[in-house]
């Protein structure tokens, strides 16, 4: 008895293992590929099938035809020739025979035809279901590993702190870069500044001409 719950104990803790490192994904789209193949494969023995039904129809009504002619030929020439009639009969028997086999043939084919589509369409039902299933637990599995980088508080307070860092450097270059840039003038302002300087040369030049001239005139 203790021998079965320490069995018991350690399958429980095995299954638990494995749950916890199992790779429910791969899993999950090795299950989907199974199914995909055994959808193919069932459309492969429909169309195996299919074949080998047309062929059995083909032959049966060949076979039909063949008792409807040796039935004639027997009505015919019973009168003049018995024996040769009698001969007829046989061949109508064998063709009735043949004939019976491939109807049942036939009906086995039709049959098989309708389990293959009906396990087709469960198939494909559950690939469908698997498939849409399959897609919603990766979505939320996403959605869950979203959640749980958001959730890391020591990340996001790291991460946090490090944009504020980065912050206050962009800030701390903004303003050297503002206050050693030299300030600009209005255009309006540098053309009045441009002529008032122009004025003052001009004035300064006469002067220049009138202290030559007055210096040459001492002379």
């Amino acid at each position: 008895m203790k021998v079965q719950r320490l069995f018991t104990s350690l399958s429980a803790s095995i299954d638990r293992f494995v749950g916890s490192i199992e790779n429910h994904e791969a899993v999950a789209d090795a299950l989907l590929s199974n199914l995909a193949d055994a959808a193919a494969r069932i459309r492969l023995e429909q169309a195996s099938n299919e074949a080998r039904r047309k062929r059995v129809a083909a032959a049966l009504e060949a076979a039909g035809n063949d008792r409807l002619r040796w039935q004639e030929r027997a009505v015919r020439v019973h009168a003049e020739d018995p024996e040769k009639a009698l001969a007829c009969v046989q061949q109508l028997e064998r063709a009735e025979a043949r004939y019976s086999s491939l109807e049942q043939r036939l009906t086995a084919a039709d049959r098989f035809a309708e389990e293959l589509a009906e396990s087709l369409a469960q198939v494909e039902s559950e690939l469908e279901q698997a498939r849409g299933q399959t897609q919603q637990l990766k979505v939320r599995r996403a959605c869950a590993d979203a959640r749980e980088a958001v959730a890391c508080d020591g990340l996001n307070q790291e991460f946090g702190s490090l944009l504020k860092r980065w912050e206050r450097s962009v800030l701390t270059d903004e303003y050297r870069f503002e206050a050693n840039r030299p300030p600009q003038q209005e255009p309006l302002a540098s053309e009045f500044e441009r002529e008032e300087r122009r004025e003052a040369l001009e004035v300064r030049l006469q002067a220049m001409v009138r202290d030559g001239a007055a210096a040459g005139g001492e002379a």
